[in-house]
């Protein structure tokens, strides 16, 4: 590609895709720092292992660009989705004091992610974007000896900013996944699954 070539393209990209349509990547995650420990610490410490599958029709999207109402481009993961919801929720469990492993588990955590994806919005003549996005799971946990399902709950979280920059897209998907892990983390009745025999 040409260096004008370059320019040309990076200009569509952060207009959301004003030049066509055009593939823009999201570095999703979560952020340790912001852990709190809360209600799952008050179980006995487990050991856990986490199942994440990602049955979604198209994984690789996370999004889409809609420019004057009509699609402009995609929203990709930097990574996996599966992995970005495995690394948090593992987070959340380390810092309430339990064990993540592969092997020999108190409790199986199965999760299917449901939805995990940022819209964004942008009309000609303007700066800001209209920017909602939202990512949910189904967690069963599991007794790890007996196989017994103990519970199977959904999880959801949202977020939205009706004047978000061009390159907010990132701190919104992000707050949808950190409100979902906060609906995890105060969960009485996962707490009761953790602490069940």
């Amino acid at each position: 590609m040409t260096l004008a070539g370059a320019v040309i393209s990076l200009g569509c990209t952060m207009l959301l895709g004003g030049c066509g349509s055009s593939s823009t990547t999201v570095n999703v995650g979560y952020d340790e720092s912001r852990i709190v420990r809360g209600p799952l610490s008050e179980v006995t410490a487990r050991r856990v292992v986490i199942e994440v599958t990602d049955r979604r029709t198209d994984p690789s999207i996370i999004g889409y660009k809609v420019k004057n109402g009509a699609r402009a481009g995609v929203f990709v993961s930097s990574r996996p989705v599966r992995e970005i919801v495995q690394e948090a929720l593992a987070a959340e469990l380390r810092r309430n004091g339990h064990l993540v492993v592969t092997v020999e588990a108190d409790r199986v955590l199965r999760v299917n992610v449901r939805e995990f994806w940022v819209d964004v919005g942008t009309v000609d003549g303007l700066w800001t974007a209209n920017v909602s996005a939202s990512a949910s799971i189904t967690l069963t946990v599991v007794n790890g000896q007996h196989r017994d399902t103990l519970l199977t709950r959904d999880y959801q979280g949202a977020s939205t900013d009706v004047n978000a920059g061009s390159r907010d897209w990132q701190r919104v998907m992000n707050a949808a996944l950190e409100q979902m892990m906060r609906e995890v983390a105060i969960d009485q009745t996962l707490v009761k699954a953790l602490r069940e025999p």
